[in-house]
């Protein structure tokens, strides 16, 4: 009788461990988005709400409509996050207006508030699209998931 305990306390002893661990390992909301993505979790859409606007100070908002991201905005990281099982992803400007229901301005508006996450380029013509954005995994984000050693396969 006295192992089966024993055998249940030192699994609870490890997993006890385990989630130590995981609070220990400090990551930016930006990389919890992208392990989010990459697990497919259920928090992932609540963790997107919460990331702040790429090139402003956060001090200096009224609002928290200024300082986080627009809801467009959500939607189209949602999308490309979705698709980023590859190193890269391809949008077109027209499939960014099918998206947001905006022109390019604005496109280019809103694909900037994204820039804490994502890098992009704009390309006139790449392989076979005309007009687009490539857009991959901000670098700084890679660097802190292998600093964490959590960046091992799947999106990375």
């Amino acid at each position: 009788m006295q192992q089966p305990l024993n055998q249940t306390n030192q699994a609870i002893e490890n997993e006890q461990k385990a989630q130590v661990n995981l609070v220990q390992i400090d990551l930016s909301l930006e990389a919890k988005v992208i392990l989010a993505f990459k697990n497919k979790r259920a928090n992932k859409l609540k963790l997107l709400d919460q990331v702040p606007r790429a090139n402003i100070d956060l001090n200096n908002q009224l609002t928290d409509k200024t300082k986080f991201l627009h809801p467009i905005a959500c939607t189209v990281a949602k999308r490309i996050l979705n698709k980023l099982s590859r190193k890269e992803v391809i949008f077109t400007h027209k499939e960014l207006s099918e998206i947001t229901n905006c022109l390019n301005d604005q496109n280019v508006r809103i694909i900037k508030q994204l820039g804490n996450l994502l890098e992009f380029k704009y390309h006139q013509k790449y392989l076979e699209h005309n007009h687009c954005y490539i857009f991959k995994i901000h670098t700084k984000i890679i660097e802190i998931l292998e600093n964490a050693k959590l960046g091992k396969g799947g999106v990375l």
